[in-house]
């Protein structure tokens, strides 16, 4: 049929059902939506007088009975629709159901825990109006019953039921519709007050509703909490008639609205809200204090309460007031009064100088007074704690410092003494405390000077500062000591007329020309004393450099003069040399200030004097020596090669594959040792040798999916520390990842490892190639079995593959069970045969399969 032919039939449809909802003139009931009442286990309790439904959203719902109607019909969009009787026997309770729009359902009647079971009485199915529906069934009064209506085979219908004796039907309760209770509370007394307040338990009820089993209670706006015996929190249901009463406690101010439903469960409209202005609530606790030496409080400065507090005073003790509230509810009002523990506090240490004072409370202690003191403070305020006395306690330190200042002499006779000043006599209090000086000449402070004595070297008036520091408090006292001079008069230099020339082979004599008994004098040759004391004269050999004298007083103060005289220039007279190891003497030449080349050369080693005459025709001896430089050596270390690489010195090539220690002369290219002289040259070879050795499990992929390993585990290299690594292509492309010494392979191509050995930071390579093949058998193509028939039920007949390959092995299956395996070309079956079937393979097992069918 044409789908806008159906669109149109299902219209109509529709059209007349809804025309039917609005000729009816009761308003059905329904049952609460996505509620329990739409299984079987727990069903909604509804008026079915009439009740209009539809099976649109009940897919899957209900549980499926073990039969229903004898014919294990399957139940889809199931809905149970509960009713109780009023009424026991037979048939008291029938209905007339009515499907809409052509669309065919089944309904069946279900006892209370029975869902599962057989049903009371069904109909397996109807288009239209069945009557007298549930009548067969013996009912009993006040038990519940479900009527179940289900789509035939997951329809989606429209229906409507009436009850045909609605009298022997419970209805649902009836609406709360009387007004609260007035609002009572508990503590201390019921009191009926305008507005509550928090943190008060408060009693309402609602009336009894006939139907009702259950009372439910919630917090619909703000903050509260519901209580009923045990139960409480702020969504609680309660159950029979006690549950009309309930207490609510108000846990902050603002609007909070209660809610009550009367119910059975099924109906969400039958319920009764209250809003409630819940004030803030008054102090109805306080605690205060009074001082340790008052007797009572008076009762005065408690907020929002009368000041004073009626029965004031109030000794220590706790009190309940009767008060009000603006809006005239009663309440209590605790005070408790208390004591103050006794006040005391104490000051510590205070850390005087003994002319220093502490004034405290009226109190006042020198520096001198030292000692713990105690006295009490009279309290200033109007209120504890501030008009509590206070005892006060304070231990007063005082610092006293006695100072002493003592010398070994107050005059200096020289420059250069020293008096020392002593103040490490100096006594102070307390015991524990540090000590501290300071020293200054003439009022200004001498940098530096901090210990308890000092050396004092010029005349001047000192001072010391004793400084005592206890607990952060330092305190002072000063003595003064006056020093004097009394120094000799300071020495004249010396005056020694000089007379030359002066030769090398004569004595001089050298005298003071202003010779001063008061003084000594001290005469130093080129820096040694020759003489010293009152001696005026002194005796010196010629050449002489410098001649000094010092002049000295009783204070050791001196004067230093000195006389240079010239001497005679002689040159140089001695000289060293070298010749290399492999050299037989030396040709005596470039000397400096001597003839070339010496007299008597060339010389071999040994000491050599040679007498030589200067300008002025002074004889003197020229000492030479000649010296071999020991063998010249180098050690170029270690030097590491690859297997191909070369190392060239010197004229000398050695290659990696000469490992060992090699020793070689070079000879020297300068004109004069040590230039010319040869060297022995040693250098260790360390070749890095690599033998590749690369093996395959197999040079043949024989079927797709082998494996073939490539093992280069084998390799070896020199020396033994070398590190070795691998990295291995294919056809000369690197394989990413492939760094172990064996790799897996499943592809033919041409393959490489590169063996890398390292040692010591040099690394070398070598490479090992390999070549593998893939041989791989034919693909099997599928048997060709000619089928000729008829075929008889009561003969055998002989099936043979027509492109039989020997290359491929045939199994042959006669309806699922395996006849024959191998190179077998044909089989024999015995008709009638439904389903024949071969698989053809290759050696790799790949195969392919045909199945024919015979009738």
């Amino acid at each position: 049929m044409p789908t806008f032919v159906i669109m149109k039939r299902h219209l109509l449809s529709l059209i007349l059902f809804f025309c039917y909802l609005l000729s009816n003139a009761q308003t059905p009931c329904t049952p609460i939506p996505g509620s329990a009442g739409e299984t079987c286990a727990n069903p909604c309790w509804v008026c079915l007088n009439p009740y209009f439904g539809n099976t649109f959203s009940f897919q899957n719902q209900g549980a499926t009975p073990n039969q229903f109607c004898g014919n294990g019909t399957s139940l889809d969009n199931d809905q149970y629709l509960a009713f109780i009787p009023t009424c026991s026997g037979q048939g008291v309770v029938s209905f007339t159901i009515t499907s809409n729009g052509g669309c065919n359902i089944q309904a069946a009647i279900y006892k209370q825990g029975m869902c599962n079971m057989t049903p009371l009485e069904c109909n397996a199915g109807f288009n239209g109006t069945i009557s007298g529906f549930g009548g067969s069934v013996t009912y009993t009064a006040g038990t519940m019953y479900m009527l179940m209506i289900d789509g035939v085979s997951g329809a989606q219908c429209f229906f409507n039921v009436e009850c045909e004796n609605p009298d022997c039907i419970s209805k649902p309760p009836n609406p709360l519709t009387q007004s609260w209770s007035p609002m009572t509370t508990n503590a201390p007394n019921p009191i009926p007050c305008a507005n509550p307040i928090p943190d008060v338990w408060y009693n309402f009820s609602v009336p009894a509703v006939p139907g009702a089993n259950k009372y439910h209670w919630w917090v619909k706006q703000g903050d509260a909490t519901i209580k009923k015996g045990t139960v409480q929190g702020n969504d609680i249901t309660l159950n029979g008639s006690t549950g009309t009463s309930t207490q609510v406690n108000f846990n902050a101010p603002g609007t909070i609205e209660i809610c009550c439903q009367a119910t059975n469960g099924c109906d969400s409209t039958n319920q009764l809200c209250k809003v409630f202005t819940v004030l803030t609530p008054p102090d109805r606790d306080t605690t205060v204090f009074i001082c340790d030496e008052d007797a009572s409080w008076p009762g005065t400065g408690v907020p929002n309460a009368p000041s004073p507090l009626p029965g004031a005073p109030f000794a220590p003790g706790t009190y309940a007031i009767n008060l009000k509230t603006a809006q005239n509810c009663p309440y209590v009002f605790n005070v408790t009064v208390n004591k103050l523990p006794p006040n005391t506090k104490d000051l510590g240490d205070k850390v005087l100088c003994e002319s220093e004072s502490f004034t405290y409370c009226g109190r006042t202690y020198n520096g001198n007074q030292s000692g713990i003191k105690t006295f009490v403070c009279v309290g200033t305020g109007q209120y504890p704690p501030q008009s509590c006395d206070t005892t006060i306690t304070v231990n007063i330190v005082g610092i006293v410092i006695t100072p002493s200042l003592t010398s070994n002499s107050t005059n200096l006779a020289c420059p250069g003494d020293k008096i020392t000043l002593d103040a490490c006599s100096s006594t102070f209090t307390p015991n524990n405390a540090t000590v501290s000086y300071e020293w200054y000449k003439d009022n200004v402070l001498i940098s530096g000077a901090t210990g308890c004595s000092y050396d004092a070297m010029d005349a001047g008036t000192y001072k010391v500062k004793v400084i005592v520091t206890f607990n952060g408090k330092s305190c002072s006292k000063e003595l003064t000591k006056i020093i004097t001079t009394s120094y000799p008069p300071p020495p004249t230099p010396a005056n020694v007329p000089q007379n030359g020339p002066f030769c090398n082979n004569q004595n001089y004599t050298f005298t003071i020309s202003n010779v001063n008994s008061n003084f000594t004098y001290t005469w130093y040759l080129n820096g040694s004393v020759v003489s010293s004391g009152t001696s005026v004269t002194v005796t010196a050999s010629a050449p002489t450099f410098e001649l000094c004298v010092k002049t000295t007083n009783a204070c050791n103060v001196d004067t230093n003069k000195c006389y240079i005289f010239p001497a005679i220039v002689v040159p140089d007279r001695d000289t060293l040399v070298f010749i290399c190891d492999e050299d037989t003497g030396w040709p005596g030449t470039n000397v400096p200030n001597a003839p070339n080349p010496l007299p008597g050369a060339p010389f071999g080693p040994g000491l050599h004097v040679v007498q030589l005459t200067n300008g002025q025709g002074c004889m003197y001896n020229f000492n030479v020596t000649v010296d071999k430089y020991p063998p010249n050596t180098k050690d170029l270390g270690d030097k590491i090669l690859c297997e191909s690489e070369s190392f060239t010195y010197c004229g000398q090539t050695f290659f990696g594959s000469q490992g060992g220690p090699k020793q070689f002369s070079c000879s020297g290219n300068g004109q004069n040792p040590p230039q010319s002289c040869d060297t022995i040259i040693t250098v260790n070879i360390i070749g890095i040798v690599i033998t590749p050795q690369l093996t395959a499990s197999s040079t043949v992929l024989n079927c797709p999916g082998d494996i073939i390993t490539l093992d280069a585990c084998g390799s070896t290299s020199t020396p033994n520390g070398a590190d070795l690594t691998y990295k291995w292509f294919k056809n000369n492309i690197l394989i990413p990842g492939a760094t172990n010494c064996n790799l897996s392979i499943t592809t033919p191509g041409l393959y490489k490892v590169e063996i890398t050995a390292t040692f010591n930071g040099k690394s070398c390579t070598k490479n090992s190639t390999i070549t593998i093949s893939q041989n791989f058998p034919p693909n099997p193509t599928v048997a060709i079995v000619p089928q000729k028939g008829p075929f008889c039920n009561n003969q055998s007949y002989n099936f043979t593959i027509s492109n039989y390959n020997s290359a491929f092995t045939y199994e042959w299956t006669l309806n699922g069970q395996v006849i024959s395996q191998g190179s077998s070309v044909s089989t024999v079956v015995n008709a009638p045969s439904f389903t024949l079937c071969v698989k053809t393979s290759n050696i790799c097992n790949e195969d392919t399969n045909i199945c024919y069918t015979f009738l």
